[in-house]
């Protein structure tokens, strides 16, 4: 946390996250996302599911329309 209060993430922790037995690299689904006209910016996170397992959380921002 800087003297402002702010928190930068600079890296992720693991760039693999196993779904549903499935192996999800956050960067592909950031990439796919960001590939739609409107999403300027992309992040996928790994979340505990109610079973105790892992998901995958995509953020996204939407900024001006890309040409």
């Amino acid at each position: 946390m800087d003297a402002d209060g702010f928190v930068y993430v600079v890296d992720r922790i693991k760039d693999m996250i196993v779904s549903g037995g499935e192996n999800v690299y956050s960067a592909e689904v950031e990439n796919a996302i960001t590939q739609l006209a409107a999403v300027s910016m992309a992040a996928v996170i790994a979340c505990p599911t109610s079973a105790g397992a892992s998901g995958c959380t995509p953020w996204w921002c939407c900024g001006p329309a890309r040409r």
